[in-house]
């Protein structure tokens, strides 16, 4: 595809190709009428959630070393807090509750839409803009994001960490991992440093 191609959006050639017929019962596939985002369906509800499950951005690599690396963090801390006969039962639990709703926080954060706009060859809306990019009409105060190449409701910007954009509908469960991220982490540092670090010599006077 050339760079002029590539401004004007998506190839008029791969929009008209009919989707694969899939067998299986879930399966990944591209996420929006553009981009590099991902997303994991199924083929019907399951208890009553999806088909779509799970909407990833193109930084998805990074979203999962981030991931892995808070996982084992908190996996580390909580076995350290549970191996200590000095720990309270509450303060065990509230840091299990802690690691926990940050870690929840966050995957809701990377795998929720974060509000793309949907290709809309046609204003639906006086007020509707056009992208060049995405060749597409858009609600008024959508922006393009470079990093995604999709056009965002109420886009407040592309963090990486997360692998994707923030939005008008992932913006609330950004806000709530870095709030709790924060306490979550104070807890972990005050617990390993009190029960790893050893504890402060005695001297013995004469």
């Amino acid at each position: 595809m050339d760079e002029d191609q590539h401004f004007l959006g998506p190839d008029p050639e791969n929009t008209e190709k009919e989707p694969p017929v899939h067998t299986s019962c879930c399966w990944i596939e591209p996420a929006f009428h553009r981009g590099n985002s991902l997303v994991l369906r199924s083929r019907s509800l399951i208890c009553g959630f999806g088909p779509r499950w799970c909407s990833v951005g193109p930084h998805w690599p990074l979203l999962a070393v981030t991931y892995s690396i808070l996982t084992v963090f908190a996996l580390f801390t909580v076995h350290v807090v549970w191996t200590n006969d000095q720990v309270s039962l509450s303060e065990a639990w509230g840091g299990i509750c802690l690691c926990l709703g940050s870690l929840l926080a966050y995957a809701l954060t990377a795998c929720t839409d974060p509000g793309v706009v949907p290709f809309t060859p046609e204003a639906l809306h006086p007020n509707d803009t056009y992208c060049d990019y995405c060749a597409s009409f858009r609600p008024n105060g959508a922006s393009h994001c470079s990093d995604c190449k999709v056009c965002v409701l109420e886009y407040d910007h592309h963090c990486p960490w997360t692998g994707k954009c923030i939005g008008k509908r992932n913006l609330k469960y950004f806000y709530l991992w870095l709030f709790s991220l924060v306490f979550s982490f104070v807890y972990e540092m005050i617990q390993l440093t009190t029960y790893l670090l050893p504890p402060p010599s005695k001297h013995n006077h004469p």
